[in-house]
C-alpha cells in the first residue's frame, strides 16, 4: 500500500505538466474517478477492521509513529521500516471513538468521518471471527453495497443513500 500511495502521488503530481486534449482529458478523468471510487471503498473496509480493532484505543506513542511512518512511507515501501507491534491502552482510550481516532490522525472533518463509518457499518459485510466457518453476514444494502465495491457509483454518495435508508428503518419495519 505504501508503494502504491507514492507511486499515486508522483502521478498526480505530474498532471500539471501533462498536455490533455478532450478524448485524453476524458480518459484522465475516468482513470482517477475509477481509481478514487476504489481508495473510497477500501477505507470503508479499513474503517469497519479498524473499529473491530479499537484502533481508539492504540498506545499515543505508537499511533505517532505510525502517523510517521504513513506521512513518509518510503522506508515501509522499500521494506526497511515495519509497522510498530500494536499496544492498546487499557483502561480509558486516548480517543472516544475511531471518529475521534481519524479526526485526530487522519485530519478528516467530522462530517467526512461520519460518512466513512456509517459506509463502513452499511456498505462492507462484517468481518467473520478467525475461527467462524458459518456463512459470511451481507452487508445491510446489498445493491448499494456492490456498486460500492465494483465502482460504479460513487462511494460516498452511497454512503449518504445508505445512511437516510437506515434512518428510515424504524418508520418502515412496523409497516406492512
Amino acid at each position: 500500500m505504501a508503494a502504491a500511495a507514492l507511486a499515486l502521488s508522483e502521478v498526480t503530481a505530474q498532471l500539471g505538466q501533462v498536455a490533455l486534449d478532450a478524448a485524453s482529458g476524458a480518459a484522465m478523468m475516468g482513470l482517477l474517478e475509477r481509481s478514487h471510487r476504489a481508495i473510497a471503498y477500501g477505507q470503508l473496509v479499513v474503517v469497519q477492521r479498524a473499529a473491530a480493532a479499537e484502533v481508539h484505543r492504540l498506545e499515543p506513542v505508537i499511533a505517532q509513529e505510525i502517523d510517521e511512518l504513513v506521512a513518509h512511507p518510503e522506508e515501509l515501501a522499500r521494506g526497511t521500516a515495519a509497522i510498530p507491534t500494536e499496544q492498546l491502552r487499557p483502561g480509558m482510550a486516548p480517543h472516544r471513538n475511531i471518529l475521534a481516532y481519524m479526526q485526530a490522525h487522519l485530519h478528516i472533518s467530522s462530517s467526512d468521518g461520519r460518512r466513512r463509518i456509517t459506509g463502513a457499518k452499511l456498505l462492507v459485510a462484517p468481518a467473520k471471527p478467525v475461527n467462524d466457518d458459518g456463512p459470511s453476514a451481507a452487508p445491510s444494502y446489498p445493491i448499494l453495497a456492490r456498486a460500492a465495491a465494483d465502482g460504479s457509483a460513487d462511494v460516498g454518495n452511497l454512503a449518504s443513500v445508505a445512511g437516510r435508508l437506515d434512518s428510515m428503518q424504524p418508520r418502515i419495519k412496523p409497516r406492512p
